[in-house]
């Protein structure tokens, strides 16, 4: 995954992610697994304590495609068809 910031200035920046789901039940599975990781949890309590909190909060902005996007309708349907949940495409927030 590629993330981006936002070129706000000041001590925080954004980053966002563009994921794609199946459904809701998909979604909450999918971050409850995440967020549980052991991997992830060391990750963010070694960066702490070196640099800081790394992640502050955690907002879903949920996007849905509109009638006149139907090439990125195709392409989500078709990749949570396959079960693939994610699409390795950065949202800058």
């Amino acid at each position: 995954m590629a993330p981006r910031k936002t070129t706000e200035d000041g001590p925080t920046h954004r980053v966002g992610h563009l994921l794609a789901w199946a459904d809701e039940t998909a979604k909450s599975a999918a971050w409850a697994v995440f967020m549980a990781d052991e991997e992830w949890t060391e990750i963010k309590r070694v960066t702490g304590a070196e640099h800081g909190k790394l992640v502050g909060t955690i907002a879903d902005r949920l996007l849905v495609p509109t009638s006149y996007a139907p090439a990125l309708l195709h392409a989500l349907e078709h990749e949570a068809s396959r079960g693939l949940v994610r699409l390795r495409h950065p949202l800058p927030l």
